[in-house]
C-alpha cells in the first residue's frame, strides 16, 4: 500500500449548521473516503460501533453531552483520530479526562488557519499510523508464508525424500508454472497430504 491511496472515513459530530459548512470546507478531499454526520453522542456512538471511522471531529456542546467521553471511546475504542472543538473554559478539563495521542483538543472559537493546520495534524498522524499498520500486516503476511512453505518442505522430504534444496526450488518452479503464491503451492501441497492423497 502506498501514500497516495490512504482515503479517510471522517465522522463529522456537530449540531451547528454554520460550523458543520466550515468543516465541509476545510476538509481535504483528496484525503477523504466518506464523511458521515451526527448531531448527538448517541447518535455518533451509534455510527462509530456500527460502521467505524479514521476521522473524527467533535465540535461542542452537543444535547446530550460535552462530547468529552464520546472523543476518548472513538480514540480508545475505536481507532480513530480525534479533534475535539471546547470552550476555552472547558480546555483544561478536556485534555485531563480524554489523555490519549489520539485526541486532539483545541479551543473556540479560533481561526480559519488553525483549524486548517489542526485538521492537517491530524490527518498526517492517522495516515502515519496507517502505514504502520499497513508495514505489520505486510511483515505478518510474509511471516505466515515463511512457516507454511517451510512446513510444506518438510512434506516434500518426508514423503518424496527431497532434501531443502530440492523441496525449494520445487516450490518455486510449481509456483511459476501455475502462475500462483508461493504459499498457495504450499497450501496445496498440505492439503494434499492432510486428507491423504500423493502429491505429484
Amino acid at each position: 500500500m502506498g501514500r497516495d491511496i490512504f482515503r479517510a472515513r471522517v465522522l463529522l459530530v456537530c449540531t451547528s449548521q454554520k460550523a458543520q459548512e466550515l468543516f465541509y470546507r476545510l476538509l481535504p478531499d483528496d484525503k477523504i473516503a466518506s464523511i458521515k454526520t451526527a448531531s448527538s453522542c448517541a447518535e455518533a456512538r451509534s455510527s462509530l460501533m456500527q460502521e467505524g471511522a479514521d476521522i473524527c471531529l467533535i465540535n461542542t456542546p452537543l444535547p446530550d453531552g460535552n462530547g468529552v467521553q464520546l472523543a476518548s471511546f472513538a480514540a480508545k475504542d475505536c481507532g480513530a483520530a480525534v479533534l475535539l472543538f471546547i470552550k476555552k473554559d472547558g480546555y483544561d478539563n478536556a485534555v485531563a479526562a480524554t489523555g490519549n495521542a489520539y485526541v486532539f483538543v483545541a479551543e473556540k472559537p479560533n481561526s480559519e488557519h488553525f483549524f486548517r493546520q489542526a485538521l492537517s495534524l491530524l490527518f498526517t498522524t492517522k495516515q502515519k499510523t496507517w502505514e504502520e499498520e499497513s508495514k505489520l500486516s505486510s511483515l505478518r503476511d510474509k511471516l505466515d508464508e515463511v512457516k507454511i512453505v517451510n512446513r510444506a518442505k518438510l512434506v516434500l522430504i518426508q514423503y518424496l525424500k527431497m532434501d531443502e534444496a530440492t523441496a525449494h526450488r520445487y516450490i518455486e518452479k510449481q509456483a511459476m508454472d501455475r502462475r500462483v503464491t508461493r504459499r498457495e503451492v504450499a497450501e496445496s501441497i498440505l492439503s494434499a497430504y492432510e486428507y491423504g492423497f500423493e502429491w505429484k
